[in-house]
């Protein structure tokens, strides 16, 4: 009997040639399963305005090898086709608005459920047309912003501040008569004026009348773009909006002695994840369950790894050092390791085209005796790293496996069921011994009698793939 492993949502059996269990009249091939690319902006293609060497070859390599790939951004602050026009003009690449996933495009939703509700809209200088953009009615006043509720409302903020309304946007007196109540407020994009937006935020949270005397929240909070930090065109790297909302959750819990109940947008959330994959799969022109893989290339730890790697499926991090992480390429992070951990864009790209020409997908159809004395035949699907170093084995070889074990299901068929949470494959050849854990699969560094191949190579061997689904 294969002894057999997890990978991710795939199940692998191995088996030992020298065992005898399995004829040697094995062979595998390559299947085409559609695989891409999720890229964030800052830290991986920009420092600042500027594109970071070889990010734009990067681009150019995944276009010409026909891999699909979008942007998926913790920035915004305008619409993304803005933002889409911005990036090619500095990348010198086409870029569609169809490939642009910003931090705050969930928000897009929001318009329906809040229409002809007051809410209060916090952002940039553009925010006001990214909201507008996305059916939020300034018109009539039911959408609003702290500086136009700084303006009309008599001193609600008694300090001097800098921001004033839009030419086309008139002050708003919250206090008014009949002022319909603030029933949410939306935090699309970073603000340069703290101290007058958390107070006025603080006390449209809070309602009463006048605004601020009540005593619990009563309006829904949004936030996109968690990031405590992000990098800038400054060498160390800067304050971002989620030290913002950490400043409105302290202020908050101090005043009212509660926490602040936040609907977050943006990386790492799940549903941030789950557009984005739609968002590939409609590039790619496939179903978004038919996507094999997805490679989100970041570099913040706590956003883009963290997310991949809670989004599991297909998706897997790749962590970039010229942003927010500068470990370098041998080392990892330790509350977020990625799945593999590159020095820039250029060799993250060059790395996965390299894996193979749609990322190797080795299948292996073998024949093994069964229990019962009869033939049977099996078939495997091995992804990735797991397919390119296991297709480096030889003859007499013995690999040995953790993680699962064999069950039979009701009606005699056999499944395999996981068993462990951690993943190794243990590769003994002449005594010598080598261990990959699934962890380390992206910077495994392998004996000299063990050498990654040039490019892989069929494996006659016993893999086996079962799905989630069919597993039971």
């Amino acid at each position: 009997m294969p002894t057999l492993a997890f990978c991710g949502r795939h199940l692998l059996a191995v088996f030992s040639r020298s065992q005898g269990a399995c004829s040697a009249r094995a062979h595998a091939t390559l299947s085409s399963r559609r695989w891409g690319v999720v890229l964030d902006i800052d830290g991986v293609l920009l420092r600042g305005s500027s594109p970071i060497p070889g990010s734009a070859e990067a681009l150019r390599m995944l276009r010409e090898a026909d891999v699909p790939f979008t942007f998926m951004t913790n920035g915004g602050g305008m619409t993304e086709e803005r933002k889409a026009a911005e990036l090619a003009e500095r990348m010198g690449e086409p870029v569609d608005a169809s490939q642009m996933l910003l931090a705050h495009t969930p928000m897009r939703d929001l318009a329906d459920r809040y229409r002809n509700r007051r809410v209060v809209v916090v952002g940039g200088k553009e925010t006001t047309a990214v909201a507008q953009s996305y059916g939020f009615d300034f018109d009539l006043g039911m959408a609003v912003t702290p500086a136009q509720i700084a303006a009309g409302t008599h001193g609600i903020y008694p300090q001097k501040h800098l921001s004033t309304p839009q030419q086309s946007l008139p002050p708003v007196d919250v206090n008014q008569a009949g002022a319909p109540p603030i029933e949410a407020v939306l935090l699309f994009y970073d603000t340069s004026e703290w101290g007058m937006e958390l107070q006025i935020l603080t006390d449209a949270l809070a309602g009463g009348s006048p605004l601020g005397s009540g005593h619990g929240q009563v309006a829904e909070l949004y936030a996109a773009n968690p990031d405590f930090l992000w990098q800038a065109d400054y060498p160390a790297s800067r304050y971002g909006m989620g030290a913002y909302l950490e400043c409105l959750k302290a202020l908050w819990t101090r005043r009212f002695g509660t926490e602040l109940r936040v609907n977050e947008f943006g990386k790492p959330h799940g549903s941030q994840f789950q557009m984005a994959q739609r968002m590939l799969s409609s590039v790619a022109g496939t179903a978004s369950k038919d996507m094999g893989r997805i490679y989100m290339v970041g570099d913040n730890p706590a956003a883009d790894v963290r997310g991949a790697n809670r989004a599991g499926g297909p998706w897997r991090s790749v962590m970039v050092c010229t942003g927010v992480y500068k470990g370098g390429r041998h080392s990892n992070d330790l509350s977020d390791p990625a799945w593999r951990v590159e020095p820039d864009l250029r060799s993250a790209v060059e790395g996965l085209l390299s894996m193979s020409e749609e990322e190797s997908v080795l299948k292996v159809t073998l024949r093994r005796t069964s229990q019962e004395g009869e033939d049977e035949e099996v078939q495997v699907q091995c992804l990735g790293y797991w397919a390119h170093w296991l297709s480096n084995l030889e003859p007499g070889d013995k690999i040995v496996v953790g993680g699962a074990e064999a069950a039979h299901t009701a009606g005699g068929g056999l499944i395999w069921r996981v068993v462990a949470g951690v993943v190794f494959v243990q590769i003994i050849r002449g005594g010598r011994q080598a261990v990959i854990h699934e962890a380390e699969l992206g910077s495994f560094e392998p004996p000299d009698w063990f050498r990654q191949p040039e490019t892989s190579r069929p494996v006659q061997g016993s893999y086996e793939y079962w799905s989630d689904s069919q597993a039971g």
